[in-house]
C-alpha cells in the first residue's frame, strides 16, 4: 500500500475515534441538561423572578435578591473600571512610545491571560492553600496566582 493512503487511513481512524470520545463525553451532560429543563421548567415564571425567596421549608421564593445584588455589582465595577480602561486606551493611542504605554499594554496582556479561576486557590481564610514564596518554602505568598516563569527564573 502506498504510504499517503496509510496516512490518511490513520487520520480518519483517529479523527472518528475523537468524535467518538466527544460523543461519550457529552452524552452524560446532554442527560442532565435535558433532566434539568424537564423538572425544572415548570418551575420557572415571573414570581420566581420577581419574589424574595421564602424562608427554609416553604414552597415557592424568587432570586430578586441576587439578580439585583449582581446588577449591583455589575454597576460598581463598571462604574471603576470603564473610566480607568477608557484613560488606558487613551493615553496608549496618544502616546505610543510612552514606557507607561508599553507596561500598560504588558499589564493588560498579562491580566488578559489570566484565568479568573485563580483567585479562589489562595483564600484569604486557607494560606496553606498558597503557593510557596521565594523568601521561605514554608510561608504562603500573598498573592492568588501561582508563580509565573518570569518570577521563579531570578530564585537562584
Amino acid at each position: 500500500m502506498n504510504r499517503r493512503i496509510l496516512r490518511r487511513a490513520f487520520s480518519n481512524l483517529m479523527v472518528g475515534l475523537m468524535i467518538g470520545a466527544v460523543i461519550v463525553a457529552l452524552l452524560p451532560l446532554i442527560f442532565i441538561l435535558a433532566t434539568l429543563v424537564l423538572k425544572g421548567a415548570g418551575s420557572l415564571s415571573l414570581d420566581f423572578f420577581t419574589k424574595t425567596p421564602a424562608p427554609a421549608g416553604e414552597i415557592g421564593g424568587g432570586v430578586v435578591h441576587a439578580i439585583v445584588g449582581t446588577l449591583i455589582i455589575v454597576g460598581i465595577a463598571s462604574l471603576i473600571g470603564l473610566p480607568i480602561g477608557i484613560g488606558a486606551g487613551i493615553y496608549c493611542a496618544e502616546y505610543p512610545t510612552s514606557r507607561l504605554t508599553w507596561v500598560t499594554r504588558f499589564v493588560a496582556d498579562v491580566l488578559n491571560g489570566t484565568p479568573s479561576s485563580y483567585g479562589p486557590r489562595c483564600p484569604a481564610s486557607s494560606p496553606a492553600a498558597c503557593w510557596p514564596s521565594r523568601v521561605s518554602p514554608a510561608r504562603p505568598r500573598r498573592c492568588s496566582s501561582p508563580p509565573s516563569a518570569a518570577s521563579t527564573s531570578a530564585t537562584t
